[in-house]
């Protein structure tokens, strides 16, 4: 009689092996499909970043040429600024020389107008002055003089209220023609200004000038001693008396 021996039916069935090729067969289908979908998604994504890298690129080029145009525009308005603040401080310059002058024509009230004005005309050149290029370099220069004076205004008399009052600007000293009243006032007895010349020279003498001592009110105002700095941060030390002293609106130091 036979007898029976035990073994694994899904190796002998054939619908068993059908069915897992069919299953493998669809599942390896469905995997090329999603790796070319992937693929293409891959492709969408390169040509992305390439357009976007362009564009950063072009952006970048933009924004170079942009702030080119704002760094510009930022000079022209420094310039017209510069250009402001010196219009304004002239103008208070002849404001005050106005003030301080009331004949529209002084050299025919005052014989020391002409006196001072033929004292300034001189065949040596002046580099110091502003028609010359010359300008006032505002961070070594000694504030200019300025006082306070209280005010009360009608509507509350007891509210106390201060008006500032100053003198001329240090920019005077590159206009002045010796003249009343056109002259830079600074704080104390001593003070310093820096003024920047136009070009490198070679200095043969300093004139310092003064108005006339028919026309002063108060020779101490007058300098009487002062140092002169070059580029060369080398001192030259001059003193000498007041320059009203010997009737003379200017010294001239070698």
């Amino acid at each position: 009689m036979p007898t029976p021996q035990p073994h694994d039916a899904r190796g002998t069935n054939p619908r068993s092996v059908g069915t897992f090729g069919r299953k493998a067969a669809i599942g390896w289908k469905r995997l090329k499909q999603k790796w070319s979908v992937f693929a293409r998604k891959q492709s969408s994504f390169d040509e992305k970043v390439t357009l976007l890298d362009n564009r950063i690129q072009d952006l970048q080029e933009k924004g170079s040429k942009t702030a080119e145009k704002i760094e510009g525009l930022v000079g022209l308005y420094h310039d017209l600024v510069q250009r402001s603040e010196f219009e304004k401080v002239l103008f208070q310059v002849e404001n005050h020389s106005k003030m301080s002058s009331p004949w529209e024509n002084p050299s025919h009230e005052f014989p020391a107008y002409e006196e001072g004005k033929r004292c300034i005309t001189q065949s040596k050149q002046d580099f110091a002055s502003f028609s010359a290029g010359a300008s006032i370099i505002e961070h070594l220069t000694s504030p200019t003089w300025s006082y306070y004076r209280q005010i009360r205004p009608s509507q509350f008399p007891f509210a106390k209220k201060f008006q500032k009052i100053s003198g001329s600007p240090p920019l005077t000293i590159l206009v002045s023609d010796l003249s009343l009243g056109t002259c830079w006032p600074f704080h104390g007895t001593s003070g310093q200004i820096a003024i920047q010349l136009s070009r490198t020279i070679r200095v043969e003498g300093v004139t310092i000038g003064h108005v006339s001592q028919s026309l002063a009110y108060d020779i101490q105002t007058a300098p009487k001693q002062f140092e002169l700095w070059g580029l060369d941060h080398e001192s030259q030390e001059v003193e000498r008396n007041l320059l009203l002293e010997d009737c003379q609106p200017q010294s001239t130091f070698h």
